[in-house]
């Protein structure tokens, strides 16, 4: 009886703690060659290794937006209490001249100049010392705000300025997004 609960309460355990344990290092070596483990060097799947996102910080004055007359301040991640009178920058977006989206945020009083550039007007976009000019090209709504940033437009450098269109109480507001497309840019303002 005593060799029996010897064997099934502290051998048998320990024999199989062993196992596991050269069974853990043996897999995680294997890995090792499969799958890039950090080498010391920053990996990034999705963005280039060092990004000029990382300049920008929240709350932050990063450029300007501008349709004919009506001029509005660009703020990166801005919170509400920020964002009247001037937009946000969604930070899950590309940046003004880069491939792929650029989400701006607005509040409704302030996109109304903006949705009149529908109309084939330009909209100019000051950022990092460079004057970027996009042209209209479709609107859309959509029920959330998930949606309108998941929106990727079939325009390589694309631009997407939306707001939330209020609807009595605000239980069913749709969000009104414009889609502009990126015609050139230059250097300095």
């Amino acid at each position: 009886m005593k060799k029996d609960f010897r064997n099934a309460a502290i051998i048998l355990p320990a024999i199989l703690t062993v196992i596991l344990f050269i069974a853990f290092f043996v897999c995680m070596s294997v890995m090792d060659n499969c799958i890039p483990f950090s080498d010391g060097e920053t990996v990034a799947y999705f963005d280039s290794a060092v990004s000029d996102k990382e300049a920008y910080s929240d709350n932050s004055l990063c450029g300007s937006i501008s349709c004919e007359k009506a001029e509005t301040d660009i703020i990166y991640n801005a919170d509400y209490s920020n964002m009247n009178g001037s937009a946000s920058l969604i930070p899950d977006g590309a940046r003004p001249g880069e491939t792929g989206c650029v989400y701006i945020k607005m509040l409704p009083s302030d996109i109304k100049p903006f949705a009149k550039a529908s109309s084939g007007k330009s909209v100019t976009v000051n950022a990092q010392n460079k004057k970027y000019i996009y042209t209209y090209a479709y609107k859309f709504t959509s029920k959330s705000e998930y949606k309108i940033t998941s929106e990727n437009p079939d325009i390589s450098k694309a631009m997407i300025i939306y707001s939330i269109t209020p609807k009595g109480a605000g239980i069913s507001d749709d969000y009104t997004a414009y889609v502009f497309e990126l015609q050139g840019g230059s250097n300095g303002t």
